[in-house]
């Protein structure tokens, strides 16, 4: 789920509890996108000084 506070959760859909942040430099407002091909996340954010797009192993957060 993307936030204004620099972090990207991922939060158990049954529980509601997180299970991890990926924090950046900026605000992410984006919707997350899957590659159903490799299983990444993709993460855009509003940073303009440096890397803004990011690919998240969806199953540790890294």
């Amino acid at each position: 789920a993307p936030n204004d506070n620099f972090c990207t959760y991922a939060i158990d859909r049954d529980t509601g509890a997180r299970r991890w942040c990926f924090p950046t430099l900026d605000q992410t407002w984006s919707l997350p996108a899957l590659d159903v091909a490799t299983g990444r996340l993709f993460v855009g954010n509003n940073y303009l000084l440096g890397d803004n797009v990011f690919a998240i192993d969806p199953a540790n957060g890294r």
